[in-house]
């Protein structure tokens, strides 16, 4: 007490602002877990369970296709459509069909991020009702490139198709509209493909996405090293929700306010892993994944995000 009777009236009212501040944010921390650093970044709010049209009618509209255990996703824009990835050839037809009914028929740019089925397979069926204009891969030595007769194929079909291939470079941007996609990996060479995979930034407005493929702890450590700009809204995990991929570390640079998985119904490989959803949850991140929610729809108005999910609850 003779502590603050001797301090003098400034000194008082600076200790009493702190006090009070402490107060507040051990209030919010307490009773609202799920306000973390990523809210108090920035003015960005999440709409989680709306209509599904709150979703893609926006500006720019991010499509999380379900299709099992593999990845696609594409980006609607006013200025064109971008497609990352394409599932494996056995959901090739669904998947084509699903992407034919939100009125796409054309992309402009389809992203291959790295040469597993799960990722390309699908691409060759694609081709069959998808206009691409050009194709962006990472230019894998080819003492790593696993044989693959899909993979032959797929080649086959986009030199016959004449399509325009661009090798991934960390630091190309491809813009479409105010929709700018920013390369950030593969940096460099490894014998891995997972972690060759192509990651890629979306910057839209305020609003930002970040697209990991199959990238795990390497690559992340390297983008970490490198200083990439990872810090973003939307996280697409990476690897599926491997335990090898998305640590601690990553999250405190990327600070995501939602989290997206791609897995499969009871696959064999136990993704998403235990301890990643638990490494989510200790840093605030709300998610959903495509086993449990189906197909996921992530729109932006450049300054709001607005999610919707086809089936069950957010994480």
């Amino acid at each position: 007490m003779n502590f603050f009777k001797n301090l003098s009236k400034k000194q008082k009212i600076i200790l009493l602002v702190a006090v009070g501040l402490l107060l507040v944010f051990s209030f919010v921390k307490t009773y609202f877990p799920s306000v973390g650093l990523s809210s108090w970044r920035s003015n960005i709010n999440a709409v989680f369970n709306g209509k599904p049209n709150e979703a893609q009618d926006k500006e720019l509209s991010v499509y999380y296709v379900d299709v099992g255990q593999g990845d696609c996703t594409f980006i609607k824009t006013p200025k064109g459509n971008f497609l990352i990835d394409t599932g494996t050839s056995a959901m090739a037809q669904c998947t084509a069909e699903y992407i034919l009914s939100q009125n796409v028929d054309t992309v402009e740019y389809l992203v291959i991020t790295h040469p597993h089925e799960d990722h390309f397979g699908g691409a060759s069926r694609i081709l069959d009702f998808i206009d691409v204009k050009n194709i962006i891969m990472p230019d894998i030595p080819e003492e790593y490139l696993p044989e693959d007769d899909g993979f032959d194929y797929l080649l086959k079909r986009i030199k016959d198709g004449n399509i325009p291939v661009y090798a991934a470079r960390a630091g190309d941007k491809y813009q479409l509209g105010d929709a700018v996609f920013t390369i950030l990996s593969p940096i460099k060479n490894n014998s891995d493909i997972n972690e060759m995979s192509v990651v890629i930034r979306l910057d839209f407005g305020e609003t930002s996405f970040l697209f990991m493929g199959d990238a795990e702890k390497s690559a992340e450590k390297v983008m970490i090293r490198k200083n990439a700009d990872l810090k973003c809204d939307v996280l697409k995990v990476g690897h599926h929700g491997s335990s090898k991929g998305t640590t601690d570390e990553f999250l405190e640079k990327t600070e995501p306010l939602v989290a997206v998985i791609s897995c499969g119904m009871n696959n064999d490989y136990g993704h998403p892993a235990e301890d990643l959803t638990r490494r989510l949850k200790n840093h605030s991140v709300s998610f959903v994944r495509t086993d449990m929610n189906g197909n996921v729809i992530i729109g932006s108005d450049g300054k709001r995000l607005y999610c919707w999910y086809e089936k069950g609850e957010k994480y």
